[in-house]
C-alpha cells in the first residue's frame, strides 16, 4: 500500500495538478513495478474537494482508472456522485460505503443508481470483485509470485564507522538509568521477545 507521503508530498492540500497527476502516476509506477496486476486506488475527502474534483476532471487520472467502486454514507450521496462521475466518462461498477448498514438506504441507492450496492463480504469475495472489475478469471487463478518491492527504494550503503559512538559521546555513564540501543540490538531484542 502506497500513499502520496511515499513519493514526498506530506498533503495534497493546495497542490497543482501537474504535481498531482506526475506523483499519481509515480505511484501506479511503483506499484507496477513491484508486480502488481490490480492497483486499488482510493481517492478521499469527497468529489467536490478541491484537489480531488481537479484530480477527476484530470484526463491523466481519467485514464488511469479502469473502474470506479463509490463509497458514500447515503442514497442520495451516492446517486449524486455515481452521477458525477458518469458525467466524467468514469466506468463505476458499484455503490459501497455507510449506507450498506441500512437496507432501506442500500434499495434506495440500488433504485438510483442501478449498481450492486455492495458490503464487506461482497468486496471481500474473489469471484464478486473479479466480476465486477473485468479480471480474466486465468489470471486470478495464476499462482501468487512474490515480487521486489518497488517501494520503498533501498536507501544507499552508508558507511557508518565514521559515526559518533552513541553510547560514548552523550555520557551515558553520567546517566546510568538511560540506554541507547543500535538497530542490531534493538532486532535482535525482539528475536528474544518472540
Amino acid at each position: 500500500m502506497l500513499d502520496f507521503t511515499d513519493v514526498g508530498l506530506a498533503s495534497t492540500y493546495k497542490q497543482s495538478m501537474p504535481v498531482l497527476e506526475r506523483k499519481f502516476i509515480e505511484l501506479i509506477d511503483h506499484l507496477s513495478a513491484s508486480g502488481s496486476g490490480v492497483n486499488l486506488v482510493e481517492i478521499a475527502d469527497g468529489l467536490l474537494q478541491r484537489e480531488t474534483a481537479q484530480l477527476i476532471d484530470s484526463e491523466t487520472f481519467r485514464s488511469s482508472i479502469d473502474a470506479v467502486i463509490f463509497a458514500a454514507n447515503d442514497a442520495m450521496g451516492a446517486a449524486m456522485g455515481v452521477s458525477h462521475l458518469r458525467a466524467r466518462d468514469f466506468n463505476v461498477v458499484a455503490v459501497t460505503g455507510r449506507l450498506t448498514r441500512s437496507p432501506l438506504a442500500v434499495r434506495e441507492a440500488q433504485r438510483a443508481t442501478g449498481l450492486p450496492v455492495l458490503g464487506i463480504a461482497e468486496l471481500s469475495d474473489l469471484d464478486t470483485a473479479s466480476r465486477l472489475l473485468g479480471l480474466d478469471p486465468e489470471l486470478r487463478d495464476q499462482p501468487f509470485v512474490e515480487a521486489t518491492a518497488a517501494w520503498p527504494v533501498p536507501a544507499p550503503e552508508v558507511d557508518l564507522t565514521e559515526t559518533a559512538d552513541v553510547n560514548n559521546d552523550v555520557g551515558n555513564d553520567d546517566f546510568p538509568e538511560y540506554s541507547f540501543v543500535g538497530s542490531d540490538e534493538l532486532v535482535e531484542m525482539n528475536a528474544h521477545q518472540q
